[in-house]
């Protein structure tokens, strides 16, 4: 499979469709996502990102796991350890980890599924936001990955 942001408001839009029938047909155990998170949060977060590679074995949008489906829920507090799992040497992980977090972060740009964008000036400052984070892309070879990592971690500290 291939994944660039070439294209993106159309490719984005058909994988959001896919993700918003998955969860509808998954019965997602979605949490409250966006004010930090608690104890119990965190516990489910960590449950999911050790089963992010847990579903069935089909092909046709291998990276939407139910593990993905929820931490795309969840959103912004599942950041830091879906970072760390963009450090791993298994692709598969790599390209789960980085689907969550093309979505948890084009959600907070305005992206809503379904629909799309709600502005186009929203998709450019995503696209904006995440070149001036490095770029992150699941195939890079690891320091490209862990440079931008690292960018990201700032990034969320300051949030």
């Amino acid at each position: 499979m291939n994944f660039t942001r070439t294209n993106n408001h159309i490719d984005i839009t058909i994988r959001a469709i896919t993700l918003g029938l998955g969860l509808l047909t998954m019965g997602c155990q979605c949490t409250n996502t966006e004010n930090g998170g608690d104890g119990n949060q965190n516990r489910r977060i960590a449950y999911l990102i050790k089963h992010i590679n847990d579903g069935p074995k089909i092909m046709l949008h291998f990276e939407f796991t139910p593990a993905v489906h929820e931490l795309i829920a969840i959103g912004k507090p599942a950041i830091p350890s879906l970072l760390t799992l963009m450090e791993s040497e298994d692709e598969d992980t790599r390209v789960r980890a980085y689907t969550a977090l093309e979505y948890i972060t084009s959600k907070m740009y305005g992206f809503q599924w379904g629909q799309g964008w709600d502005h186009r000036e929203n998709e450019a400052r995503w696209e904006e936001f995440w070149d001036d984070l490095g770029s992150l892309d699941w195939r890079d070879p690891k320091p490209k990955r862990l440079t931008s990592i690292k960018l990201w971690r700032q990034w969320y500290e300051k949030q």
